[in-house]
């Protein structure tokens, strides 16, 4: 029934009897009268097992047979096959694995020859019960029931019988639910456990109310009694501000925490009358805006202004040049931490008869490279990579020429490798230039291995003294 539980392998509450079962005379009777060629019926049949009642669910559906040459009308057959077992009182029901789910809608399918044996049965959660309207074969076998006799059911509320005997397992104060014919939800039944008045009014109910009630939920029950409407006007009216808050909330999600969207709406509402077309995605900007200047969207007088055209226009222009300086910040600091790391690469730099490798100390350099080569080392963050410290750019020249653009390196510290090595428009460089190149990765290799080596026989070094003044001190002071 469920993909998540059809994993299970075995039954985890062994009081469900796994044992097949004769299919009973009423309900093939019932299945006769009710089943169709179009859908599946369900019927549920009640039996005593063990002190409490199991509930069995059958799945029925009439199949086309073949037809005869000499019969003009095509031939039913009835399949009938028991697929749920339920035992009240507990939280586990168990179902057979042969559950589909096509367009959203629960239906069962009939192999044309299935082995009936203890493993095809899988266990799942009762709350994971499939939502089908399912017909009692047996209503007379609550009220036979020593258990479950004064439960307060009647088969004519259509209350599912499943969910409401478990419920009234737990809280017998569901009876006054179930005679007046209304599922016993449980936010409705803390409200009738502590407002008497709540009582009183669901008894005023009429059948068709009672009706709604079941069909709209407790929610729009409760918003009813609190308005005194319709339960089908205040599910109305639910559904209504649902869709407000939905419809609001694509243009003003960050002050629906304080703001309704009645409220929202309504503003834009009446700011949308001077205007030939909706103001919504503009006051959405406005209200990004707000967020990036920090004002408190609390205060009614910035989230609503009277103004509106003027004071979008100064909100967007205040955001753009707090950007524009929060930019040149970052470009500041940006062009100091590639200063840096440049200088902490410069000891690369490398100089023959033929070629030679070039440092670049500001991004502006990254851009003139990648401008004069036609490639992307001017763009895509190589300059934000070479700050941090993950790479380095480097440029290789010929040294007859130095200052123009040849080929363009990128060196990984962190894997210690040539990453790339392009000229123009990423096209490979000569033989001789990627010879050099490879040949000056493999020293600047070296050269931080051997660093790094240096650096952790240092940490070593530095560990050991400590621990020997450690003991030292220790020894001193016993």
């Amino acid at each position: 029934m469920c993909a998540t539980n059809h994993s299970i392998p075995r039954v985890w509450n062994q009081n469900i009897p796994m044992k097949e079962m004769r299919i009973p005379a009423a309900v093939k009777k019932e299945a006769a009268k009710t089943a169709d060629s179009k859908s599946i019926a369900w019927l549920v049949y009640l039996q005593e097992h063990e002190g409490t009642l199991l509930a069995r669910v059958f799945a029925a559906k009439k199949h086309r047979a073949p037809r005869d040459y000499g019969s003009s009308r095509p031939k039913y057959e009835l399949k009938l096959l028991e697929t749920m077992r339920e035992l009240i009182g507990d939280n586990w029901m168990i179902t057979r694995n042969i559950w589909n789910n096509p367009c959203g809608g629960w239906c069962c399918w009939f192999p044309e020859e299935y082995q009936i044996a203890d493993c095809d049965w899988r266990t799942i959660p009762t709350d994971q019960r499939p939502g089908v309207y399912m017909r009692l074969v047996n209503p007379e076998a609550v009220a036979k029931s020593e258990r479950f006799k004064y439960c307060g059911w009647r088969p004519d509320t259509g209350v599912p019988l499943c969910s409401y005997l478990n419920a009234w397992l737990e809280n017998p104060g569901v009876e006054y639910f179930g005679k007046l014919g209304l599922i016993p939800k449980k936010s409705l039944v803390k409200k009738a456990t502590k407002d008497g008045n709540f009582r009183k009014w669901l008894r005023t109910l009429t059948p068709e109310q009672r009706r709604d009630a079941n069909i709209y939920g407790p929610h729009a029950t409760l918003t009813a009694y609190k308005l005194r409407c319709e339960i089908k006007n205040a599910y109305n009216q639910e559904l209504d501000h649902r869709q407000r808050q939905n419809r609001m909330r694509y243009y003003a999600a960050p002050i629906m925490k304080w703001h309704t969207a009645e409220r929202i709406e309504e503003y834009l509402t009446n700011e949308r009358s001077g205007h030939e077309q909706s103001i919504g995605a503009s006051y959405r900007d406005y209200i990004d805006a707000c967020v990036y200047l920090g004002l408190d969207l609390k205060d009614t007088k910035v989230v609503f202004p009277r103004d509106f055209d003027r004071m979008h226009d100064l909100r967007i222009d205040q955001m753009h040049s707090q950007k524009a300086k929060e930019d040149r910040k970052q470009r500041r600091q940006l062009c100091q931490d590639f200063k840096k790391a440049a200088e902490a690469v410069k000891r690369f730099e490398q100089k023959t008869a033929a070629f030679c490798i070039i440092i670049p100390t500001a991004p502006a350099d990254l851009v003139r490279e990648g401008t004069a080569l036609n490639h992307c080392v001017g763009r895509m963050g190589y300059d934000k990579k070479m700050a941090e410290g993950r790479d380095f750019i480097a440029f290789l020249r010929k040294a007859e020429n130095i200052r123009a653009p040849f080929v363009t390196l990128e060196y990984n510290l962190k894997d210690k490798r040539l990453q790339q090595c392009y000229g123009d428009h990423d096209s490979r460089p000569e033989a001789a230039a990627q010879a050099f190149a490879e040949a000056w990765a493999e020293t600047v290799t070296q050269i931080l291995k051997e660093e790094e080596r240096e650096r952790r026989r240092a940490e070593a070094d530095a560990a050991a003294e400590e621990e020997r003044q450690r003991i030292a001190r220790k020894e001193a002071t016993a």
